[in-house]
């Protein structure tokens, strides 16, 4: 099976799968990540809501600001594609 390379990812794929394939890889650059790489932080709490780690999980799927975010993108989609979503 052929391997996407990180480097040459954004030539066959949209933005989003982009940011899709980098949550399954772990590469988004949050800041539990950064700490593992030993980069000096003055927290490792989600700068949206301050009250957990910010790891991918936390970001995407149970920071209280992010699902608000993610309440709007889905609001914005009905409006533009219609109720089938």
């Amino acid at each position: 099976m052929h391997k996407l390379h990180p480097k040459n990812i954004h030539k066959s794929l949209s933005s989003t799968q982009v940011i899709a394939w980098r949550v399954l890889q772990n590469s988004i650059t949050t800041k539990d990540n950064l700490l593992r790489r030993r980069v000096i932080l003055i927290s490792s709490l989600c700068e949206l809501c301050g009250e957990e780690e910010e790891t991918i999980n936390h970001l995407f799927f149970k920071c209280k600001v992010t699902l608000i975010i993610w309440g709007f993108v889905f609001v914005l989609a009905k409006l533009f594609v219609g109720e089938s979503l």
